[in-house]
């Protein structure tokens, strides 16, 4: 064959398999020829580094690369990488013997022969590209790269951050998954934001971090064990304020200014708040379905009948190769309405052959939704189609009207359907391999659709004039998400208030922040972050271009908005399909001899395999003994694996349970008033800090005469769910907290210290373990850092499926796949009300005389009704707590009931804390 590797086993492989005799392929190099490197030979990767710059809900990401021919030939490097949807290439270049050649976005065929040409002539050349097929690849070539030579490429991308259910603001790094290992990447994330940061915090690698000049400032780099990124890095940010709007104007080299508002919405219901929604519950009937997973369907579909709220349209259809709906049209959910659902789902079975999904997509989206009434899809699915790109579109196209969540049953559903239909829905996704876990993961989609969502999105500008806006149009916004308008403004504007104003189910909703002609700051990223917004409008079809249903303008052809896009593109230097980043090298001597081929793959899978959701091996973390004071804390031993120091006068706090997947552990910054920290280090799901930083609970910089001083601690007893980073310190200082069982991270335990909260000599070291601080413990000096013994490395922890949607809040949610059945019984019980009737009470130990003796003055709503339905609540919080992904909807839904029955009664009473002392009695 003429050849040796990889590529001779291939073709061995394929004869074979041509061959009806059996028999034996011999392969042998030809005669006085040097054997051949196949196409995938790797090409060292020298050194790597990633620079972040992260303003607010944006980042602009730089990745940094050092590859070297180490072949006798030239050679061509192909390697193809993917970013997230809200990404866009921004800027490329390479470097080869210190010159620095900046790459120029054209028009794609032009860059295309414009490398070619290059390569032709004996140039070195490079381009980078966009996958018109798959969406968000990328495809970087470098051409020509002589033998023995060193390239730089340099690539830039800016994106949105998103926020997660508890707040934090999500910042993530795609891993490379080269199979070759390379020096630890070299990572710095520059952070500077608008609000006070309250809490860093990695939930996949050990990270350090210092503050800068602002508490609003930050450096994040990785901590000392990490040496690849070998799966996504994910940075948690915590603001003081994160509902407050943000808003920043920049001038370009130009003088052109752009203006960026950003919101983070607070619109979740209160207690006392309805909102009505319809929803769709789309589940596959397909032959594929038969057996435990449609019995699982079934039990999960009773269950979230039953968490549905009064008001709330509903229906039910059924698909395979046809479809089959529960009622003509979506209907109003009742006591009549559910008892026929519920009655429909118990004859549900898997008979109705294929899996034909758009045809009840088109089905829905031909029906006009109603005013002011958000529509959504539930689409649970276990299949595949072959029109997948089909069914992505027409949700795109009715994502204004229609939101879709989507749930992968079992492991052969197919993850770029369930994936690609959620994204365009602006939805959520799960890929549910194991059916017994589906009711909890389906719940969890159930509360986050329950939400109010803003409709009618706009900005009102009022005295200022952009000359454009972006995007054009506004999707609606969901509880939990964010918002990023932008604006090319006048370079004369006045000073003035810009609103984000917008509708919801329950009332409207409008945020204003001032746009300040004397605060502008210098730089081009607004401006780019601008037109990829643009761009991303003309691609989904809601450019100035389009009308409201998708459609192009009468007399307006695709190959305009082709041109518009390629116009934008190649002015702002941001990719899109139809253009590429070209950059060209002119030698002296052109570079002699055949140039290979060597195609790289160092980019995630695409899509990502599935993974479990939280299973996730419990952290270490980092804690500093408390009283070292801040000008001296870059000495103090850093315990692993221990519990925080509990509060004089309470219980000592249990051990961290596992950070979930998305709020991840660690050290909580300025949590408590006056705390400083200088330096940590941690390991996986843990923060560190290199730089004192003191703040009070405001977020603001307290006097720095008081930075050293001990804190006093105030406010509750701190919480054993140690998310947010260790509760407050002893009022006075003193030792170190006791180790947990096993020592610290590994070393032999120690006795514990004196009880006193007034100080006292320090415990004695640990066998092989850190020396103890000096006997003061508010000023005392530590010896240096060199003679501790380093900390061991992190645990190893499963791959987590990061790219999912959904899933990112509380791993103790996810430890109980199954409910009991006695939990699920009691909740059937519940009335489309809310409320429990008081005979619903016996299967839980309380008679009816017992609960009418304990109803308190003034609660006799209903009977005993309110009563019994705030122990019913305070019952199922109390000893079903660890099911809550189960019971959270349906008691969501009972205690609006409490609320609107106690407003009605007019009682100054907390029923469910009485109810509580009730059932803990």
């Amino acid at each position: 064959l003429g050849e040796v590797g990889p590529s001779a086993l291939f073709k061995i492989q394929q004869t074979q398999q041509m061959c009806p005799i059996p028999g034996r392929i011999i392969c042998l190099p030809r005669i006085g020829q040097p054997p051949k490197f196949p196409q995938n030979t790797p090409v060292p990767l020298k050194d790597a580094s990633i620079t972040v710059q992260i303003m607010d809900l944006v980042a602009e990401v730089t990745i940094h690369q050092k590859f070297q021919n180490q072949e006798s030939s030239p050679l061509e490097i192909s390697y193809e990488f993917q970013l997230d949807s809200e990404s866009s290439v921004c800027s490329f270049s390479a470097e080869i013997d210190g010159n620095r050649i900046k790459g120029i976005c054209k028009e794609k065929e032009a860059a295309k022969d414009i490398y070619d040409d290059a390569i032709a002539s004996g140039h070195g050349a490079y381009l980078l590209e966009k996958s018109e097929d798959r969406p968000n690849l990328f495809t970087t070539s470098v051409g020509n790269l002589p033998p023995g030579k060193e390239v730089i490429i340099d690539l830039t991308y800016i994106t949105e951050l998103s926020f997660e259910k508890d707040g934090d603001l999500r910042f993530i790094i795609p891993s490379t998954k080269r199979n070759d290992r390379v020096p630890k990447p070299n990572l710095k994330i520059n952070l500077n934001m608008t609000s006070n940061i309250k809490k860093l915090s990695s939930p996949s690698h050990p990270i350090s971090f210092e503050f800068g000049d602002e508490p609003n400032q930050a450096l994040v780099t990785l901590g000392d064990y990490t040496d690849q990124l070998d799966k996504d890095f994910i940075l948690l940010t915590r603001l003081f304020k994160p509902h407050t709007p943000c808003a920043r104007i920049q001038r370009d080299a130009d003088g052109n200014l752009a203006a960026m508002i950003s919101v983070f919405p607070d619109i979740a219901l209160k207690d006392d708040e309805e909102m009505y929604t319809e929803i769709i519950f789309v589940v596959d009937r397909s032959g594929s379905m038969a057996g435990s997973r449609m019995n699982q369907v079934k039990s999960c579909m009773q269950l979230l009948l039953k968490s549905l709220s009064e008001g709330t349209l509903f229906n039910i259809i059924g698909f395979g190769t046809n479809s089959k709906k529960l009622f003509p049209k979506s209907m109003e959910y009742n006591e009549k309405t559910l008892e026929e659902a519920n009655r429909h789902v118990n004859e549900m079975s898997a008979n109705m052959g294929g899996t034909n999904i758009l045809k009840p997509l088109m089905e829905i989206f031909a029906e006009k939704p109603l005013q002011g009434i958000p529509r959504q899809i539930f689409l649970l699915t276990d299949g595949d189609v072959s029109n997948t790109q089909e069914c992505i579109n027409a949700v795109k196209i009715n994502s204004e009207t229609t939101r879709v969540f989507t749930f992968g049953i079992g492991g052969e559903a197919s993850k770029q359907l369930v994936m690609g239909l959620a994204k365009a829905g602006t939805g959520e996704y799960e890929i549910i391999a194991d059916v017994n876990g589906i009711e909890q993961k389906i719940m969890r989609q159930l509360e986050k659709a329950m939400q109010p969502a803003l409709t009618n999105v706009h900005v009102e500008w009022n005295d200022i004039k952009p000359s454009e806006q972006a995007p054009f149009r506004f999707p609606p916004l969901f509880a939990g998400g964010r918002l990023v308008a932008y604006g090319y403004l006048p370079k004369d504007f006045p000073t003035s208030d810009v609103s984000i104003a917008a509708d919801t189910a329950v009332k409207p909703y409008k945020e204003s922040v001032k746009l300040d002609s004397s605060k502008i700051e210098k730089g081009d990223l607004v401006h780019r972050l601008a037109a990829r917004a643009l761009l991303n409008g003309y691609e989904d079809k809601k450019s100035e271009l389009h009308e409201n249903n998708s459609e192009l303008k009468k007399g307006v052809s695709e190959t305009q908005v082709k041109a518009a896009m390629i116009r934008l593109s190649t002015k702002y230097s941001i990719l899109c399909n139809y253009t590429a980043f070209v950059a060209v090298e002119e030698r002296d001597e052109a570079t002699q001899g055949d140039m290979h081929l060597r195609k790289m793959a160092i980019s995630p899978a695409l899509p990502p395999p599935p993974k479990p959701v939280y299973s996730a091996a419990p952290s270490s973390y980092g804690v500093i003994p408390q009283g070292y004071p801040a000008s001296n804390r870059s000495n103090a031993p850093v315990y692993a694996n221990m519990a925080p120091p509990s509060k004089p006068g309470y219980a000592p706090a249990p051990a961290p349970m596992a950070p979930s997947r998305g709020g991840g552990g660690g050290l909580s910054l300025m949590e408590n008033i006056g705390r400083s920290l200088k330096k940590v280090e941690t390991s996986d799901r843990t923060m560190s800090s290199s730089k004192s930083s003191a703040f009070n609970e405001y977020g603001s910089m307290p006097p720095a005469k008081h930075a050293a001083q001990p804190s006093l601690a105030r406010g509750p007893p701190p919480s054993p769910s140690y998310r947010g980073g260790p509760p407050p310190s002893p009022s006075y200082g003193g030792p170190p907290p006791p180790p947990p069982s096993g020592g610290y991270g590994g070393f032999p335990p120690s006795p514990p210290p004196p009880s006193s909260s007034y100080g006292g000599p320090p415990p004695p070291p640990p066998s092989g373990g850190p020396p103890p601080p000096s006997p003061s413990y508010s000023y005392g000096s530590l010896p240096p850092p060199s003679s501790y013994p380093p900390p061991p490395p992190p645990s190893s922890q499963p791959d987590l499926d990061y790219g999912s949607l959904p899933s990112q809040e509380g791993a103790s949610k996810e430890k109980s796949e199954k409910a009991p059945q006695a939990l699920k019984d009691f909740l059937m019980l519940q009335k489309i009300s809310g409320s429990w009737a008081a005979e619903s009470l016996k299967s839980l130990g309380f008679s009816q005389d017992q609960i009418k003796k304990s109803v308190p003055a003034g609660a006799s709503s209903d009977g005993e009704t309110l009563w019994a339905t705030a122990i019913a609540i305070a019952y199922i919080i109390t000893i079903w707590k660890e099911y809550d992904a189960f019971w959270g909807m349906i008691v969501t839904k009972a205690r609006r009931y409490v609320a609107k029955e106690t407003k009605k009664l007019g009682l100054d009473l907390n029923l469910e804390n009485l109810a509580t002392a009730l059932v803990k009695k």
